[in-house]
């Protein structure tokens, strides 16, 4: 068998961050080994940090046909990765407010999209192709289909910005019912609403996600862009479901995690079908 180091490399970078948002949000969650949890968890940011900066030497220090795009993406993802440390850094002194929270975790889901992006540019380094890479562009991708790509992708990552505000601001354990909050469609009281409204814009996202899916079988798109489509459908079922899940376990920290994981495995898949349905 096999084994493309070079491949494994590329995606270590991906999977250690996987980990350490997985880690980070027990870290917060956990009543009991939340020590070791820690540990894990700036472990693992160690780690990320050592990738980050061994592959920005090897880039430097390469002549890749995209190294200038290479090397903007992946300083992207060191700054935004410095702000991160110092942010949890100070996170660990202060008591920051929910809305704060939630931003933390849009920072956190913007370096992954670039390393997302960083490990798919790599990738064409690996495939031979002469002249210059397609950085992989479909061949004749309408402007109006990548734009509604871009629109659902920007709407899931501001569904999960919502998420983390639910969570941060104590509204994800006010409605332990479902479908109904507290007995109502839409209660009175604001945390029950940010709850409620959460609930909701899975529902639009989900809409958004299988029309998206629909229209990549229905026009002139690459196979793997349509299971990239697919993938992100099955997976927001799944979130619904987690999502479901969390509701009734009162936000148990492993479906909360669970919930988490799949969205950014929701994202990883919308940010490739974006990158890969740019029109040439």
């Amino acid at each position: 068998m096999h084994l493309n180091f070079q491949a494994i490399w590329n995606s270590l970078g991906l999977w250690l961050t996987f980990m350490l948002f997985a880690f980070g949000h027990l870290h917060t969650q956990l009543s009991s080994w939340t020590l070791t949890v820690a540990l894990f968890h700036r472990l693992i940011a160690f780690l990320v940090m050592g990738w980050l900066i061994i592959n920005f030497i090897k880039i430097y220090r390469s002549n890749l046909i995209n190294k200038r795009n290479l090397i903007k993406t992946l300083t992207l993802s060191i700054l935004l990765f410095i702000l991160l440390i110092i942010l949890g850094i100070i996170a660990s002194f202060i008591k920051f407010s929910p809305s704060i929270l939630a931003g933390f975790l849009g920072l956190a889901m913007l370096f992954f999209m670039t390393l997302i992006l960083f490990k798919e540019m790599q990738g064409h380094n690996d495939r031979a192709c002469t002249g210059t890479c397609p950085y992989g562009v479909a061949i004749d991708m309408p402007h109006r289909f990548h734009r509604f790509i871009l629109f659902v992708t920007v709407t899931f990552y501001l569904q999960i910005l919502w998420g983390a505000y639910v969570r941060h601001s104590g509204a994800g354990l006010v409605c332990p019912d479902f479908p109904l909050c507290q007995g109502q469609w839409m209660p009175n009281a604001f945390l029950p609403q940010v709850h409620i409204l959460h609930r909701m814009g899975a529902l639009i996202v989900e809409m958004l996600i299988l029309f998206l899916t629909f229209r990549a079988y229905t026009t002139q798109q690459t196979l793997e862009n349509r299971r990239r489509a697919k993938r992100a459908a099955l997976l927001t079922l799944v979130q619904i479901t987690l999502g479901i899940g969390s509701v009734l376990s009162l936000t148990h920290p492993l479906w909360t995690t669970a919930h988490l994981m799949t969205a950014m495995l929701i994202l990883a898949n919308l940010v490739l079908l974006s990158y890969h349905s740019k029109p040439a």
